[in-house]
């Protein structure tokens, strides 16, 4: 240890032995002081705060009114403090915060019982800065040190479950168990209401920005094997996640239907993800809750486009008349409705229309030729982008 060379006056002496005497009334201050500045303590179990500051201070008013830098056990106290922070999630600027909090309120009590004995004490007390100051460069360091490498393991542990619930959620037969324990650590009620969306294959850096964005939220992101971003979330506004993923990925994203418990959470993965394949240019956003007869259709197109092979030829071939068939479908089956969603003459929306069901055999004004129409048109828009996106032609 090295101690200070500098002699001390009784006066410094007795003022450092009456702060060591009451050690218990400066930690209380301290306690208060923190968590007035510092918020995030605020859900800091408090008797527990209180027990890790009284060592602490005890340590450092030992160490300073015996003039000595500090000691490793003071500086392993200080490591130990900044990882427990950490882990319990206070951010590092309350933290720090915190940790200087101690300094101030150590100096404001011995400056005040020093300017009670008169001018020479406290003039003689400005001697102490220096070593003062060393113990909260180094023991605050220490504690940073500490806080940052418990912060980025347990950002890299808490990246690894979330992959992990991914996972498992996408197996065929989600383990309850494991799931059950997965979602917990990661703060999900395993009982509650999951909802996920899906989005376009995007990085690792970019999760990372979500993530950091859903800080404070009840959901977490994480890649799934096509490396696409998916978000779970209990009591989340799914439109206004989905808006948040558009504004900071400019991905398209499916929405899954919100489900009860493990299989729950399962079955909107899968819901988002089909809700996903049925998102085109002009509509970036679906949810499977109300598209689901379009996202299941797209999800699986091996199991249906055979049958409408020569409708989907027809459209790609003519997509004016797909586009005639698709206004069709959202104007209410009025002809005249969807010319002026497509803003051509009346007589010519119903050529085209007639134009269709000579091609594919498909007449949209009986219910088989309108199914099948639906079908072939949603097929062939997930396929190459919106049929009206074809209207001029």
């Amino acid at each position: 240890m090295v101690k200070s060379p500098r002699p001390r006056s009784p006066a410094i002496v007795a003022l450092w032995d009456e702060v060591a005497a009451n050690c218990d009334e400066l930690t209380d201050d301290v306690v208060t002081a923190i968590r007035r500045n510092a918020p995030s303590y605020a859900s800091f179990p408090l008797e527990r705060h209180r027990t890790d500051s009284r060592y602490g201070v005890s340590m450092i008013v030992t160490g300073l009114r015996d003039g000595t830098q500090p000691t490793p056990e003071a500086l392993r106290h200080a490591e130990t403090i900044g990882r427990d922070r950490a882990s319990f999630g206070i951010p590092l600027v309350d933290a720090i915060e915190g940790y200087h909090v101690v300094y101030r309120e150590l100096w404001n009590y011995l400056l005040t019982r020093a300017i009670r004995q008169g001018p020479e004490v406290t003039s003689e007390l400005s001697h102490e800065v220096s070593l003062l100051w060393t113990w909260v460069h180094r023991s605050s360091s220490a504690f940073a040190v500490a806080h940052s490498a418990e912060t980025a393991r347990a950002q890299i542990n808490r990246q690894e479950m979330r992959s992990r619930l991914v996972s498992l959620l996408h197996s065929d037969a989600p383990p309850v168990q494991q799931v059950s324990a997965v979602a917990t650590a990661l703060g999900f009620d395993p009982r509650g209401d999951f909802q996920s969306l899906c989005t376009d294959p995007t990085t690792a850096a970019a999760v990372d920005v979500v993530n950091d964005r859903l800080t404070g939220t009840p959901a977490h992101c994480a890649l799934d094997t096509a490396e696409r971003a998916v978000v779970i979330g209990q009591n989340i506004d799914a439109n206004a996640t989905a808006a948040m993923l558009r504004d900071l990925l400019d991905v398209r994203v499916g929405i899954g239907t919100r489900g009860s418990g493990i299989g729950g959470a399962a079955a909107s993965l899968a819901d988002a993800a089909s809700a996903l394949a049925a998102c085109t240019p002009s509509r970036p956003v679906v949810d499977f809750t109300e598209e689901w007869p379009a996202a299941l259709l797209v999800s699986q197109p091996h199991r249906i486009a055979y049958l409408v092979a020569t409708g989907l030829t027809v459209a790609r071939e003519n997509p004016h008349l797909a586009a005639a068939v698709s206004a069709f479908l959202v104007s209410r089956f009025s002809v005249t409705a969807t010319a002026g969603r497509l803003h051509i003459h009346p007589n010519t929306a119903k050529y085209r229309l007639d134009r269709w069901a000579q091609l594919t055999g498909w007449d949209v004004f009986t219910p088989d030729g309108l199914a099948a129409s639906r079908i072939t048109v949603t097929l062939a828009e997930a396929d190459g982008g919106s049929p009206e996106s074809a209207a001029s032609l």
